[in-house]
């Protein structure tokens, strides 16, 4: 049987979600095993390496991929990682002889804005007074949350207060 999700054309999940879901993993080599699968791209792979800012354990299972779908072309992705840490991934990851491309952060078609976060759930009412000034008029946005109920709440609040929102984690 294939997998219903085929129509997807971009699959985003987390290391957590393939160790902990065999319900999940099963979907996807149900897709590998029907040639629905073309690739595999590990985003924040810093998150591999000791040495990196933010190291989460369950990435280090994300060396298995290689084995479970192995003729799919793997990508390898990071924006914040010094050579030692890029070292370190590629160990972590057991990835020998690979093309490796490095280019500058700089990215002039993005703006970055940082405003003071007052307690007390006030910071959401600054956020839609930005959020409705004529300077973001059509336009888009990230807003940050550090966890999925923050995440949840701000979203509900953005949208009883007529703003579209895409809420993901």
């Amino acid at each position: 049987m294939i997998c219903a999700c085929i129509g997807i054309k971009l699959l985003y999940t987390t290391p957590e979600k393939l160790l902990h879901s065999p319900r999940f993993l099963n979907a996807l080599k149900n897709l590998y095993d029907n040639q629905y699968f073309s690739r595999v791209v590990i985003d924040e792979a810093h998150c591999v390496s000791e040495w990196g800012c933010s190291f989460r354990p369950d990435y280090l299972s994300l060396q298995n991929l290689k084995g479970q779908f192995p003729n799919t072309p793997t990508m390898i992705l990071t924006a914040t990682a010094c050579p030692r840490v890029r070292e370190d991934i590629l160990r972590h990851l057991g990835v020998e002889n690979c093309l490796g491309f490095i280019g500058s952060c700089d990215r002039p078609n993005l703006s970055y804005e940082i405003h003071a976060k007052r307690g007390n759930g006030a910071w959401t009412n600054d956020l839609l007074t930005i959020l409705k000034s004529p300077n973001f008029k059509d336009k888009c946005g990230i807003v940050y949350a550090l966890s999925r109920e923050e995440c949840d709440n701000v979203a509900k609040k953005l949208q009883e207060s007529s703003i579209t929102v895409r809420n993901r984690i």
